[in-house]
């Protein structure tokens, strides 16, 4: 716990730093570990002061983990930052995440297909059932 004030408003103001170990086991390799630490750190602000402590250490703990993740690959670590994502949905190789991220790069820059097909399919139907409308 490295703060813990009340603002003006009656708001509990929470910070926490974290310190955690990822470690993978291998199972091609006689069983080894390999691990990485790192630490993080975590705000929360609330009316309630239990709650506040609560969003401050998870949130520290989460970017701990995170942090610590990027030192297996910045693809898996990046991936973490997704928001939807977490250590046990993450992709599970490196090939993964960059099939995942160009996924998601195809659907920032050309939009997602089906949806403008679908939208494509309805403006050609609506065309059919008024002709002399321009849609």
């Amino acid at each position: 716990n490295v703060l813990n004030e009340k603002d003006e408003r009656g708001r509990w103001h929470v910070g926490y730093l974290a310190s955690v170990r990822v470690t993978l086991l291998n199972n091609s390799n006689n069983g080894s570990t390999a691990f990485h630490e790192d630490c993080g750190s975590g705000e929360g602000i609330d009316n309630s002061k239990i709650k506040a402590h609560e969003k401050a250490l998870k949130s520290a703990i989460t970017d701990a983990m995170k942090r610590a993740a990027r030192q297996y690959g910045e693809r898996l670590g990046n991936a973490l930052y997704v928001k939807g994502n977490g250590i046990r949905t993450a992709p599970r190789t490196n090939k993964d995440a960059l099939m995942e991220l160009e996924r998601k790069d195809a659907l920032n820059l050309f939009g997602d297909q089906a949806v403008l097909r679908a939208n494509c399919e309805s403006s050609i139907v609506q065309c059919k059932e008024s002709p002399g409308r321009i849609v």
